[in-house]
């Protein structure tokens, strides 16, 4: 186990080149889009290092696009912007980039001494202490479920950058950050959406903890469980707080691999449902300004892609920085859930978002669902049933007259008999 060097990568996987200066802008857009999702269906070959992949496209308005394709067995989500800034700074020295003293290698290696039954003991009770009483079971009912995960619909939208900005003051003033937040408002969402209040939330970790590793290429996450039971009647504030002490406390034992975790606590298990948790909160930091080298301008992008999915539900945030919108989607997987009838969450998520900065003393219970468009939507359009009816029209003349309109038309059912418009009045 080493780390391979660029000039190595490019020997063994030399990058190929296409011109898409051609198309339009949202042609070559979608030709990228396109070859994205083909690049991460085409499997790897896990005994032939690197398992990496890359494409380089030339896009309209003189614009480069570096498609890289990354095994998860070697990368993760704070990968994208690392990987960014080693282009960058191999763009301006050359390939002859000098190898980390302290490498992958050494970190697996450190990792492996450190997790000593002595070292993990603690830890591990400490786990079976925090999550003792709840069988780690689904909010849903448990279906057939296929062990490669279903199928997940995602719904995209936006948190303004006036909202954002408003929570992470929020966040700010109580001594929490903006991840942990989100993570109790998408622990109240669910709770009042699902009517259960002890939930077991999910999200990935990072393991890269001192200098040596800030900027180590490798997977170097850990899913680790957030457990912080909910009463509808403490006001928001409140939960925030408690939630911060909640993920301070998890994220203070996440150095036992979320697999020990289980072994330890053995929850129930299902074919096809992860272990623990089914509700997944993902918060990736992409604030890091772009890099710029000698004139060019150095960004990274992950590109959405149909992919299977093995939580139940998913809220996903990108910190875009400090004067721009989150990004964010909802996914829902489809073999679990009804995803269409859950298409309203997003907007109903947000505003209930708005309404903890606005008043973060608000009771949970409170707090609304629905934005003030599918309020009116529900109340006001959805009962708009009013008809015009002549003054001299009465109630058995109106029936009258349908059973000429359609007199084999179902006028009164029951679970016994059906009776039509023309056996009603006798037709």
């Amino acid at each position: 186990q080493r780390v391979v060097s660029l000039q190595e990568c490019i020997d063994v996987d030399p990058t190929p080149q296409e011109s898409l200066a051609d198309l339009s802008i949202h042609q070559a857009r979608e030709r990228l889009a396109a070859d994205a999702e083909q690049a991460l269906a085409q499997p790897f070959d896990l005994q032939r290092a690197p398992l990496l992949r890359t494409h380089l496209y030339s896009l309209p308005g003189n614009e480069q696009i570096l498609l890289v394709t990354v095994h998860h067995i070697i990368a993760d989500g704070m990968c994208v912007q690392l990987i960014r800034d080693e282009l960058a700074q191999a763009y301006a020295q050359g390939t002859n980039l000098a190898l980390p003293v302290f490498q992958y290698a050494d970190f697996v290696r450190w990792q492996r001494q450190s997790l000593t039954s002595a070292a993990t003991t603690p830890a591990l009770k400490w786990w079976q202490q925090t999550l003792a009483g709840h069988n780690g079971q689904p909010v849903s009912t448990v279906r057939d479920l296929t062990a490669s995960g279903g199928h997940e619909a995602r719904f995209a939208f936006e948190i303004s950058a006036t909202l954002t900005r408003e929570l992470r003051t929020l966040a700010r003033d109580v001594g929490a950050t903006l991840f942990m937040l989100l993570l109790a408002a998408w622990r109240v969402w669910l709770a009042r959406c699902l009517m259960e209040k002890d939930l077991l939330l999910g999200s990935p970790v990072t393991l890269r903890r001192d200098a040596a590793t800030a900027d180590m290429l490798g997977c170097m996450v850990n899913n680790v469980v957030f457990r912080n039971p909910l009463d509808t009647a403490t006001v928001f504030i409140d939960v925030l707080k408690s939630e911060r002490d909640c993920a301070l406390a998890a994220i203070g034992h996440s150095q036992v691999p979320f697999e020990k975790v289980v072994e330890a606590v053995q929850p129930e298990r299902h074919l096809g449902r992860h272990p623990l948790f089914q509700l997944m909160f993902l918060f990736e930091d992409r604030s890091a300004p772009p890099v710029s080298v000698e004139g060019l301008r150095f960004t990274a992008d992950v590109l959405p892609v149909d992919r299977a999915s093995y939580w139940d539900l998913e809220l996903s945030v990108t910190d875009c920085g400090p004067t721009d919108a989150m990004q964010a989607f909802i996914g829902v997987r489809r073999d679990i859930y009804d995803a269409e009838a859950l298409a309203w969450w997003p907007a109903g998520f947000v505003a209930m978002l708005g309404a903890i900065a606005r008043d973060a003393q608000t009771p949970v219970a409170d707090l609304p669902l629905l934005s003030s468009a599918q309020r009116k939507r529900v109340l006001v359009d959805w009962n708009d049933t009013q008809l015009a009816i002549l003054p001299e029209e009465t109630l058995h003349q109106l029936v009258t007259a349908q059973a000429h309109r359609t007199p084999d038309a179902i006028a009164v059912q029951d679970e016994h008999a059906r009776v039509t418009y023309a056996a009603l009045i006798g037709l």
